[in-house]
């Protein structure tokens, strides 16, 4: 049977919080609701005191649960470099007032930073002009980086109207 603990729910900045509340002896057995205010967002301290008394209960007490919150301290800063590796660009139109920066800029500095692979998915292009210098900045950096790995998704529009009238 598994158990989906509250705790997973709370900020490293609510963990450490409460860490360093049981380690400082600020925050002692048997947790209440009103003890947590400080540590824990409103919403989540019933099933937060719950879960930290469950826990407190099991043989190890207070230093049990400074390691269970140490644990999943660690397991979020692991989460959150792994999310610090992604980026994402979005283009479109652009809106009246937009302060958005050009994509050609921040498609190249992305391209000058990757080290690993590089992911590209797009339903139009622009001018072949800028093209080649985009794809050609990339090109340069997957030489430099002999394991830079690429992959494009590409829509490759075509007029299909003059392909039939050629053989009309």
């Amino acid at each position: 049977m598994t158990h989906t603990s509250p705790l997973h729910q709370l900020t490293t900045h609510h963990l450490k919080s409460l860490q360093s509340a049981l380690q400082e002896n600020r925050l002692t057995p048997p947790f209440t609701k009103e003890a947590l205010e400080q540590y824990v967002p409103i919403a989540d301290k019933t099933l937060i005191t719950q879960e930290m008394n469950m826990c407190y209960t099991l043989e190890g007490g207070s230093q049990l649960l400074i390691y269970i919150l140490g644990v999943l301290i660690e397991e979020k800063r692991r989460q959150q470099r792994l999310e610090d590796r992604l980026e994402l660009v979005w283009t479109g139109p652009e809106e009246w007032g937009s302060t958005a920066r050009d994509t050609a800029v921040i498609v190249r500095e992305l391209f000058e930073r990757a080290q690993k692979s590089v992911l590209i998915s797009t339903y139009s292009l622009d001018k072949a002009s800028n093209m080649k210098t985009i794809f050609g900045d990339l090109a340069t950096r997957m030489e430099k980086e002999g394991a830079l790995q690429v992959k494009l998704f590409l829509n490759i529009k075509r007029d299909l109207r003059k392909k039939q009238t050629r053989r009309s």
